[in-house]
């Protein structure tokens, strides 16, 4: 296990190393010369890297902050770091090379769900970003960027004999037509909030009631 958990922290900053000095650095550490003077793990790698890919570690570290924070977790970060290094300078660096291109290409932008979890959570955007991708934070904020999935889990039973009567409404070949019209902005926020099966049932209503 320890072995696994070793390798697998050895890709992650072959592909992202620049999120260790940001790990220590949200956590106030200070980073030891052997990282420093490394060129891919020191502090100004941060500098070298998209806004976009920064936002994202930044929400990262706002959710996991709590693990990393934990002294046990901190020693074995910079054991493993230690250990690992040496393969970064040598044998892993052509990938390390490669993998600083790619993220140049890959995290680009801010898409819509990304500045809305941002706003949801109270996290800062850059304005360049925001003004790159041409969005209105205020209209970000109407639909939840963590629709539940298209099921019943979460959400209390129905009764027995209306959850029969719901079986049947769904069996029936009639089509809801969700996407083909447009129900503005509320069926919207209803969409990203329920789940499928009360959707369907909800538009078939409104479709009802307005022939």
């Amino acid at each position: 296990m320890e072995d696994e958990a070793v390798r697998n922290f050895e890709e992650a900053l072959v592909a992202f190393p620049f999120i260790l000095s940001q790990i220590l650095d949200f956590l106030q550490i200070r980073a030891d010369p052997l990282i420093e003077s490394n060129y891919y793990l020191n502090t100004l790698a941060s500098y070298r890297e998209p806004e976009g890919l920064l936002l994202l570690v930044r929400i990262y570290l706002h959710h996991s902050n709590k693990i990393w924070s934990d002294p046990v977790i901190l020693n074995w970060l910079e054991i493993t770091t230690h250990k690992v290094l040496p393969r970064l300078q040598s044998v892993r660096k052509k990938e390390m090379d490669q993998w600083a291109k790619k993220r140049k290409q890959l995290f680009t932008g801010l898409p819509e769900n990304i500045a809305r979890h941002c706003l949801i959570n109270d996290l800062s955007i850059p304005e360049t970003l925001v003004v790159d991708a041409k969005l209105n934070l205020g209209e970000c904020i109407q639909i939840n960027p963590c629709p539940p999935k298209a099921s019943q889990q979460g959400y209390l039973e129905l009764e027995p004999t209306l959850n029969k009567e719901v079986s049947e409404e769904m069996d029936r070949p009639q089509q809801s037509n969700l996407n083909g019209r447009n129900f503005g902005l509320i069926v919207s926020f209803l969409r990203s909030i329920l789940p499928q099966w009360i959707l369907e049932i909800l538009c078939r209503f409104i479709q009802r009631f307005i022939q």
